[in-house]
This record gives structure tokens, sequence and C-alpha cells, in this order.
């Protein structure tokens, strides 16, 4: 009943509302920012999400931090036990939270992830698409200005009682070390990192692209795929791949 239920929903909103396009057997909910690049193209970072899925195993758990409108979340949501998608930007926390409405197993959370509990602001570029950057100090709230509750990623698996992680996908605009920060028990779950490299960004927030290379390394990350030309490479302690998505692979996979 649940299932003729959800595809008497995708249904509709297919047919009905015109802010819906189907990729796939996925209805997705566009906003008016970058996802209208999705609805042209189809797909985004194909390579990266096929291999993520692969390391997904069908019980279980996935963390989508920069979760944007959900492309990521709900092919995770097709296949895992739980998907924890975490979305700052109000409105693509809404569009989130339409797409994964019909997952009984996904949530959309609004809040930042960092390596502190805190308040934070969000600025939000209205020439960009992305969700936004979160800003190194607290901002005055404005158009362009969001203020957002900042947990730590262990916060957040305490809060919702998961107990393990398979997968951690950030693209977060430069925030990805501070994330990995607040995340102390990464070593205890080892998941498959999908991971965005933007050294400006991450300079823009006064965080290193190098320590967060070096961290990954020393905690046993051994190779990456590279989304530019599909081919494995070794984690080398101190050659940083150029800007880009990358999915990380630790030792004990």
């Amino acid at each position: 009943m649940k299932k003729i239920l959800k595809n008497l929903y995708l249904k509709y909103l297919y047919r009905h509302c015109p802010g819906y396009v189907k990729i796939g057997n996925i209805t997705f909910r566009l906003d008016a920012g970058d996802s209208l690049r999705l609805w042209r193209n189809r797909t985004y970072s194909p390579y990266v999400l096929e291999k993520c899925l692969e390391y997904l195993p069908v019980d279980g758990v996935a963390i989508d931090a920069g979760a944007s409108i959900g492309w990521f979340a709900c092919h995770m949501a097709e296949r895992a036990t739980t998907v924890l998608a975490v979305e700052p930007n109000l409105d693509q926390f809404r569009t989130l939270h339409s797409n994964l409405f019909v997952y009984q197993k996904a949530r959309a959370i609004n809040y930042a992830l960092g390596a502190e509990a805190c308040m934070g602001s969000l600025q939000i570029d209205p020439d960009n698409g992305s969700g936004g950057r979160m800003a190194q100090h607290l901002l005055d709230a404005g158009k362009d200005i969001q203020q957002v509750p900042v947990i730590t990623l262990d916060e957040l698996l305490e809060e919702r009682l998961v107990n393990n992680v398979d997968l951690l996908k950030m693209d977060c605009e430069g925030s990805e070390w501070n994330i990995l920060q607040g995340f102390k028990r990464l070593k205890d779950f080892m998941p498959v990192i999908v991971t965005e490299i933007n050294k400006h960004a991450m300079r823009a927030l006064h965080s290193s692209s190098a320590e967060y290379w070096h961290y990954l390394h020393d905690y046993g990350y051994v190779y990456y795929l590279d989304e530019a030309d599909e081919v494995n490479y070794e984690v080398v302690r101190n050659e940083l791949p150029a800007d880009g998505n990358y999915l990380v692979v630790p030792r004990c996979r």
C-alpha cells in the first residue's frame, strides 16, 4: 500500500507541478538555483554517484552534508536504511524536504555542520545557485545572510540515535575540513567519503586543504577516485589533488 501511495504521489507531481522533473526512477522538485542545470543535463557527478552507491550497503547509513535539493540523498535513500541529509540554506532545505518526503528512512535537517556547536552565518551568493558559504564570524541576518545553528557530526549522530556511518558525502563550499574536526568518531566508522576539494573556498574560511588531505591520509584513506578521468589514485600525504569532486576510500574497504 505504501509503495502504491508513493507512486501515485510522484505521478501527480510529475503531471501537474511544473517545478518537478522525473530523472530515471526519481522525481525531483527543482528550485530556482543551480538545480536547473540538473533539469537540463539530467544528471550531476554521474561517475562519483555511481561509485558511491557501489560502496553503500543496502542496509547502510549515509550522511549527506550540503545536500542541496537532494540529488545524492534521494539516490542514497533508494538503497540505504538511513539517510541524514543536512542543508543549512533554508530555501534549498524546503526543496530537499519535499524531495525526501516519500522516503521513510531519510531525514532532511536544517543545520550546518562544523567543528563545534554554535550559531553561524550562511552567506548566500545571489549570482550563484549553490547553497552558500558559512562565514568565519557571526553576521547580522539580512537578504543574503541566514543565521543557522551549527552542530558537530558527532552531535548529529547522537541526536538521531545513529550508531554507524558507511558513507559520508560533503559538498560544503570549503567547510569540509571543519566538519571532519567535529567528527571524532571517524576512526570508529571509517566511512567512504565523497568530498569536494575547493582550495579557494577553504582559504576563505581560514581552513587548510593540505591539512584536510593529510588528515585523511593519516587516518588510513588509501586511494581516491577522480571524476575527471575516472581513475583510481593513491592518497599521497603531500600531493593534494586539483579542485573537484572525489570519492576517498579507507584501507578497511
